[in-house]
């Protein structure tokens, strides 16, 4: 009835932070619009940005998951999701053992960062989604661009760990 993944890391010495640990799904963009998700928001929230998120039932659509940066950049994260379900012409449902992180996009962290304008962002027919163990903070906690608080961020030697399952309906 779907499939169910166990995943977890050692993250070896000698490894500068890392920015995530992750499962990335390269999806048909055309199939799925809308996305419903038990967890928090209903904006965008980051482990040191969640404060004025709630934990709740969201429905949005994909589209509106973007948030219009004045340079492209990582966005539309959602923190302690329990299941996040896709819809529209396919209906794909991941389920949390506990929690995870969750995000869609249509663009990979490589493009994103490429680009210095939105206009400069092609056209995708692909929705990457990432079902995430643990994003770093994104800091920013002054106007001089300060690095996220250690209690923020993935360091190596430690192990990180999760399970969620993939279920198509």
């Amino acid at each position: 009835k779907g499939i169910h993944i166990d995943y977890s890391i050692s993250v070896p010495q000698g490894l500068p932070e890392l920015p995530e640990i992750s499962m990335i799904l390269p999806l048909e963009r055309s199939a799925y619009t809308d996305l419903e998700y038990l967890g928090r928001g209903p904006h965008e929230n980051y482990i040191d940005r969640a404060c004025g998120a709630n934990i709740g039932l969201y429905r949005t659509s994909i589209s509106d998951l973007f948030e219009n940066y004045q340079k492209p950049q990582e966005h539309g994260e959602r923190t302690k999701v329990r299941y996040a379900t896709l819809s529209g012409e396919r209906k794909l449902r991941f389920e949390a053992d506990t929690e995870m992180e969750f995000n869609v996009c249509p663009w990979d962290a490589h493009t994103l960062e490429n680009a210095a304008h939105i206009h400069e962002l092609p056209e995708s027919d692909t929705l990457f989604v990432r079902a995430i163990a643990r994003q770093m903070g994104i800091g920013g906690y002054d106007s001089w661009g300060s690095h996220a608080l250690e209690e923020h961020k993935i360091f190596a030697m430690n192990d990180y760990s999760y399970g969620f399952s993939i279920i198509p309906q």
